[in-house]
């Protein structure tokens, strides 16, 4: 029996060509495609508090749900070319938006218990994003067009009239233009509750980043305001606007579009009332300024990530200490690359921390996505090495024993971050209790079945229903691929037979007699 078992896993290890466990990637032998090393980069969720239990760090890694995403809804290859044509910095950004999205979503569920789940609707101006993420790990995620469908006017311009374009305007000084918000709605399925907890969150782009009133007072609680930018009278459109200002407005701009970082924290802020520092990020694989679908299935999103900070007591130090993360963070994102390297890789505006993290890994012949990524995020968030090893430990990722080596690559990094900061005790620097870390695996899971499907039919008015039977009957009397009806989550097809389809209308017919 010993034997037997042993062969089917050298078999599986031996494989060509093994389908990861979030069922979108593909990975070869000769990049390191073995069942042990597909355990070791599973998408993850970690959930560490630091060593006085006064602040709690979660982590999340959703690469493979990404590409999963991705090939589920053929978004490089149909929505988003049907969207944004040939512009393929809106691709990019789409994607980023969709990475971003999920590790949203999941840095949410990874707060609640079991089968507790989080409902997260995000209008993209584009498009609309839906996600979903159950406490246990499954998650799931579709885009929808808008209702008034026009490929022509989808263009990244139609993300909200732009900050920009009113700053250009001749008239508008009342201010009006700038306040116009992105709307996130965030449901959550809780035990003991009736009905969800629902909260619609207004994100506005000045109140999150321009400096408040100067009159407020020095000791008033941490601001909303990330003040990156002065204050609002001073950007009103007849102002002649310094180049450096206007230059760092626009890629603030962009990042607030197309990263869900800041209205994850104006949801933390204004929903939760926690003063919480969120990051999330995705790095695509890119050729030339354009999204590469590799051949070999690896997928398109090389790393994507998710981190937040939540002090565990209200005031005090620690809550001004992720206040000042937050802010660093958000500044450092949306700085011009100072590497040349960096500006030409990606069509990125600003900065790209994985890509920087990766930069040493992925001039390797070959490479594949970073095997100590974990460990190397933990480190650059807390500066605590044998912590964040231990923390990575707990997560069954690949650990780098040689601590000395994880700290010359990440220590320079968190100098260039996070600056005067260092200098003085508390966060950025924090000691994790990594013995303590709560893991759970992250995966693209949809729950649909044919048989739920059904009994959603029986609901439908008599002429609907008539109209979806006809149109699948003849679908399958032509034989047509497109037979089916397809789930809106995970595109999963249910093709109904011919059967099934009278039995359910004898069903119906049965019980509207009754009634």
């Amino acid at each position: 029996m010993r034997s037997s078992c042993a062969f089917r896993i050298a078999a599986l290890q031996g494989s060509r060509v093994c389908r990861c466990a979030a069922g979108g990637e593909q990975a070869t032998a000769e990049d390191g495609g073995t069942l042990l090393h597909r355990m070791k980069m599973r998408d993850v969720s970690l959930v560490v508090p630091n060593a006085d239990g006064t602040i709690r760090l979660t982590f999340i890694q959703n690469r493979h749900m990404l590409n999963e995403t991705v090939h589920r809804h053929d978004l490089l290859n149909q929505f988003l070319p049907d969207l944004f044509a040939t512009d393929s910095a809106a691709i990019a950004r789409g994607l980023e938006l969709v990475g971003t999205n999920l590790s949203f979503v999941n840095l949410l569920s990874a707060q609640l218990e079991q089968e507790e789940r989080v409902e997260v609707r995000y209008a993209a101006g584009p498009f609309i994003l839906l996600s979903e993420s159950m406490a246990l790990g499954e998650t799931r995620c579709h885009l929808r067009a808008p209702a008034d469908d026009a490929p022509a006017a989808a263009r990244d311009e139609r993300c909200l009239d732009t900050f920009l374009q009113w700053l250009r305007a001749e008239q508008g000084a009342s201010g009006d233009m700038l306040r116009e918000t992105l709307r996130l709605k965030v449901d959550k399925v809780l035990y003991n509750q009736n009905k969800k907890f629902v909260s619609l969150v207004k994100s506005n782009f000045a109140s999150l980043l321009c400096t408040e009133d100067a009159t407020a007072a020095a000791g008033a609680p941490v601001p909303l305001s990330l003040r990156l930018l002065p204050p609002l009278e001073a950007l009103l459109p007849r102002q002649t606007l310094d180049p450096a200002v206007q230059h760092r407005l626009e890629r603030l701009h962009d990042y607030y579009l197309h990263n869900m970082t800041l209205h994850a924290y104006n949801y933390f802020r204004s929903s939760d009332g926690v003063v919480a520092a969120v990051w999330c990020e995705t790095l695509l694989r890119e050729r030339d300024g354009r999204v590469a679908d590799p051949a070999d299935g690896s997928g398109v999103a090389r790393e994507s990530c998710g981190v937040l900070l939540t002090p565990l007591a209200a005031g005090g130090q620690a809550e001004r200490d992720v206040y000042d993360v937050q802010r660093r963070l958000v500044q450092f994102a949306a700085a011009p690359p100072a590497d040349s390297r960096d500006a030409a890789a990606t069509s990125s505006p600003g900065h790209a921390l994985l890509r920087l993290l990766n930069r040493d890994h992925e001039q390797q012949p070959g490479a594949g996505p970073n095997r100590y990524l974990t460990q190397e995020v933990l480190s650059f968030f807390t500066g605590d090495y044998e912590g964040a090893a231990l923390a990575a430990e707990q997560a069954r990722h690949f650990t780098n024993r040689d601590l000395r080596a994880v700290e010359r690559r990440v220590e320079p990094l968190r100098r260039r971050v996070w600056g005067d900061a260092l200098a003085r005790p508390g966060a950025p620097r924090l000691s994790l209790n990594g013995a303590a870390a709560r893991r759970c695996r992250l995966d693209f899971f949809c729950r649909c079945s044919k048989f739920d499907l059904l009994n959603s039919f029986i609901t439908l008015p008599e002429e609907v229903f008539h109209q979806v039977m006809g149109e699948q009957l003849a679908l399958h009397e032509g034989g047509s691929a497109d037979e089916g009806i397809r789930c809106t989550y995970c595109g999963k097809r249910h093709v109904i037979a011919e059967k099934e389809w009278l039995q359910l209308k004898e069903y119906r017919d049965t019980h509207r007699t009754k009634a």
